[in-house]
């Protein structure tokens, strides 16, 4: 009874993809490489897709079987890959684990894109304009996803040019989208000033290093500040950028990229250890990018408007800051 309800299941979310079961019929005896009479008796459920061959189509056709077989109306089912400490060897190694983020994007290369996030971690596009702060980023995650000495002096070492170029790249892409807002949460700045303190505490960032780190988020929350009052270009956007605040925890970063053109969605849920999920089964994208979107009620909008709300939450972060 279970297997004909996922097959049932299946065969509905194959047609959400193909409506015309002629032209689905084709794709599935192509990806399968089977007779197009063989797909057409798998559609009209005479004979049931074999696992293997569900799991060779949901992986081209960006099928969640983990959705059909445990999601409702009001949960959406994901898959975490935990990346364990010391577990990356190499800053390349720490690239691949992000180039099917980067491709994501860059599929919607010439497409109009719809970007939110909400984020307890600064976003890496926060960073970029602010060198010791994303270096400290980056001097962090080395330490603890590949530890050794490289990671025992924060003066001393050096961001490689292999991130540095995707730095580069992600900005190039991040250039065109469209449409974007993100939902900061309070505690995001009191979890970066409690790592400086502790790095600084155990001797991996000298008094100098961390006299450079306050002034680059000093900067960087004038610079923000400045842009959500409308006095400020933002040296990362070129277009407009709707900034709300939040002081609900949510645990993790979520953020989507949905492209305004065809309705295609793309998730991505983020801890500090790299980008632990990248969605692109429709369902579970979409889902999370109305999930996003629903936060806004419960947020404060500090760009443009909110003027009291925006002074008070900058001072804030400015006084979290001149605790280093």
């Amino acid at each position: 009874m279970a297997q004909k309800y996922l097959q049932d299941k299946f065969i509905e979310a194959l047609l959400k993809k193909y409506p015309r079961k002629a032209s689905l019929s084709l794709v599935i005896a192509d990806i399968l490489k089977i007779e197009r009479e063989s797909a057409i008796r798998r559609l009209n459920n005479r004979v049931n897709f074999t696992i293997n061959e569900m799991g060779i189509l949901a992986e081209k056709l960006r099928i969640s079987i983990d959705q059909l077989l445990f999601s409702d109306a009001d949960n959406t089912t994901v898959s975490l890959k935990l990346h364990h400490p010391n577990s990356i060897a190499s800053m390349e190694d720490y690239l691949v684990l992000v180039t099917p983020y980067l491709n994501q994007i860059k599929l919607a290369e010439y497409e109009k894109i719809e970007m939110g996030a909400v984020f307890n971690t600064l976003p890496l596009e926060f960073m970029i304009p602010y060198p010791h702060l994303i270096k400290f980023y980056y001097f962090k995650l080395g330490r603890y996803s590949i530890g050794g000495k490289e990671f025992s002096d924060f003066g001393k070492w050096e961001i490689p040019h292999s991130i540095k170029s995707f730095l580069n790249e992600l900005q190039s892409i991040y250039d065109r989208i469209q449409s974007v807002f993100y939902i900061w949460n309070y505690i995001t700045f009191f979890n970066i000033i409690n790592d400086i303190k502790y790095f600084h505490t155990i001797g991996l960032v000298n008094n100098e290093d961390l006299g450079m780190l306050k002034e680059d988020i000093h900067h960087f929350l004038y610079d923000i500040e400045g842009y959500c009052g409308g006095i400020k270009q933002w040296d990362f956007w070129d277009q407009k950028v709707n900034l709300y605040i939040t002081k609900l925890d949510l645990g993790m970063s979520y953020a989507y990229h949905y492209r305004t053109n065809n309705g295609d969605c793309t998730c991505f849920l983020r801890s500090f250890f790299t980008y632990s999920f990248l969605g692109t089964d429709q369902d579970s994208a979409l889902s999370i990018r109305n999930w996003v979107g629903s936060l806004k009620a419960v947020s404060t909008l500090i760009s443009g408007t909110g003027e009291k709300e925006r002074v008070l939450f900058f001072k804030e972060q400015h006084e979290l800051a001149n605790t280093l």
